[in-house]
């Protein structure tokens, strides 16, 4: 099959439907590839347990893992709309002191694309009656503390509570990459290949000019104008090096959130057939001034593997009907991952956790127990191996200086910025050192977020398809 394009996008998530969406209503004659298959939707009425299974086995998520110490795992999707199907659609425009720190290293005038991002999400925070009952005591927690706290903002207005967010939504409620951005591509004529793995971008003479693909029809040829990479901040670099494209700045630019979480366990039963989302209330507290932004973490719908990569401590926690798990995101941008071909396992990456990160975990950890012991929890216990369990606020010094290195699972969210914008890319989104191929997804962070990074990726994608139309004149 050989087709010709203005614009191949590898790649359907919150990078590559957003800038096939754009591309498509603007007149150019767009095809995007694919990797994975349909998004999962588990029918109204299957259980959280049993939607996470067949995800699993549909292949929708894929693991991940950084060399380090300790090495870090990940979850991806692999799907139409990539992770935006099986995340839980919280939304965040970036917090103004990082916005200043991306200005710093050239991404300017956001605003008005995450205005433009809000036009096909509608986010909105929660519906109160939707709040769970862990998320509920996270807010008395920081209410006593005289914390900041709120229901977590998503781009699901119309969710009725089913709680299966992370294995796709029954009712198409949660207005991910595949509901809000990809119909509209296809309706302005875009081409979306499903089940199709990229071979390699084609060049000549240090300028794209099409991907060479295959599925199982066999080999698949896109020749077009410009190439978009919106693969992933982990799959990027692999399309790069096994294309024979070599970028300096993928050397050492990869920036994830580092996640910490706790256990408290409380008299009430916290578990209900109500209908509740989890992942429903958040802090942004401590954001600007530690470098963490706290969530309630609920496990029900969550893939089961992820309670035991936590901790041992988990393996029954789906059983506990008194416990709220509450976890914190480190925003660690001073000291990102490294890309080392020498690294055989590990997606080639490798990512330390700093000292600054260990002090900012521990910082998140004992909030999060003066939180909860504020509530009413009965105990407090933080997750890393051998961890003590607090019985009081007073407990909380117990607690070592910084959290051990290699007691900690080592689970990280958001795979971000291994193309970034000031090192790999310029902040149009070329990649340097060649013509007509770009990068559109959270592979161009200059930093990392500090939050959910789904909003500010459709923003950056945006931005480059915005400049590419310009271009067009």
């Amino acid at each position: 099959m050989e087709i010709k394009a203005d614009v191949c996008i590898i790649g359907s998530g919150a990078g590559g439907a957003t800038v096939a969406a754009e591309l498509a209503l603007a007149g150019l004659k767009v095809v995007v590839l694919e990797k994975g298959g349909k998004a999962p939707r588990p029918p109204i009425g299957e259980s959280p347990y049993q939607s996470t299974a067949k995800a699993f086995e549909g292949k929708a998520y894929y693991g991940a893992v950084a060399a380090g110490s300790p090495p870090q795992m990940f979850l991806q999707g692999s799907c139409e709309g990539g992770s935006t199907a099986i995340n839980n659609g919280n939304t965040f425009d970036l917090p103004r002191h990082i916005m200043d720190e991306w200005h710093e290293h050239g991404v300017e005038n956001l605003s008005s694309y995450f205005e433009r991002v809000d036009t096909f999400l509608r986010p909105a925070p929660l519906h109160d009656e939707l709040i769970s009952l862990p998320g509920r005591k996270m807010l008395a927690g920081l209410s006593a503390l005289g914390w900041r706290g709120a229901p977590m903002m998503r781009n699901a207005a119309g969710c009725s509570g089913r709680n299966t967010c992370n294995v796709g939504c029954p009712e198409d409620a949660k207005r991910s990459a595949n509901i809000a951005y990809l119909p509209e591509a296809r309706k302005a004529g875009a081409t979306v290949l499903l089940d199709t793995e990229v071979i390699r971008i084609m060049t000549l003479n240090k300028r794209a000019t099409g991907v060479l693909a295959r599925n199982r029809d066999g080999e698949v040829i896109i020749h077009s104008d410009r190439v978009i990479l919106s693969a992933g901040s982990l799959n990027n670099p692999q399309i790069l090096a096994k294309s024979g494209i070599d970028n300096p700045g993928i050397k050492a630019s990869l920036f994830v959130h580092p996640a910490v979480a706790v256990l408290a366990e409380f008299e009430d039963n916290l578990q209900t057939k109500s209908p509740h989302v989890d992942e429903c209330v958040y802090s942004d507290q401590f954001l600007e001034s530690d470098n963490f932004m706290m969530m309630e973490m609920g496990l029900t719908g969550k893939p089961a593997a992820l309670a035991s990569l936590l901790s041992p401590s988990l393996a029954g926690l789906s059983g506990g009907n008194n416990t709220a798990v509450w976890a914190s995101l480190i925003h660690d941008s001073q000291a990102p991952g490294e890309l080392n071909s020498s690294i055989k396992r590990a997606n080639g990456f490798r990512y330390d956790i700093t000292h600054s990160t260990l002090q900012s975990q521990r910082t998140a950890v004992d909030r999060m127990a003066q939180a909860a012991f504020a509530a009413g929890a009965r105990s407090v216990t933080p997750l890393y191996l051998g961890a003590p369990t607090l019985r009081s606020e007073a407990d909380i010094a117990r607690l070592p200086a910084e959290l051990p290195r290699w007691r900690q699972v080592g689970v990280s969210l958001h795979p971000m910025g291994s193309c970034s914008i000031g090192r790999a890319c310029s902040s149009t989104g070329q990649l340097h050192g060649y013509e007509n191929l770009f990068v559109a997804d959270a592979s161009l962070f200059p930093a990392s977020s500090g939050v959910t990074p789904q909003k500010a990726t459709m923003a950056l994608a945006t931005m480059v398809a915005s400049n590419i139309i310009m271009s067009e004149g």
